[in-house]
């Protein structure tokens, strides 16, 4: 398997939407449903869920890449970033560290243009 900056096409991509269309389809409908379910939990269970599907998500995401992340230490990243903890908890893997610091960018600025020349953390601050 080839990384996708290795793809022939790379970064110039083009797909046919009406192949998608039934994917983005059954995404979007369970998107809904997992939001619905969320929006009936108290906050400590959605927070959690959250937190559970964003491990699962760093977890799966690393493997693509080959590497193997420990979920505590991914967890305790995250709440780390997201100010969840009282004390922020010591987490020794760089990487789970990197990892939880994009997932939280990634959310936080979403709906922001990616360029090389963006330097915040996921905290906002310049790097």
């Amino acid at each position: 398997m080839n990384y996708i900056w290795q793809h022939k096409h790379w970064p110039k991509f083009s797909y046919d939407s009406s192949k998608l269309s039934a994917l983005a389809y059954h995404y979007a409908k369970q998107a809904a449903q997992l939001s619905g379910s969320l929006a009936h939990t108290d906050l400590d269970d959605s927070i959690a869920a959250q937190l559970d599907l964003m491990v699962d998500e760093a977890i799966n995401t690393s493997l693509i890449e080959g590497e193997s992340l420990n979920p505590t230490s991914v967890r305790s990243s995250l709440q780390n970033y997201l100010n969840l903890t009282p004390t922020p908890i010591n987490v020794a893997d760089v990487k789970a560290e990197g990892m939880a610091a994009l997932l939280v960018d990634v959310r936080k600025y979403f709906n922001k243009p990616l360029s090389k020349e963006d330097s915040r953390d996921s905290r906002g601050q310049s790097r």
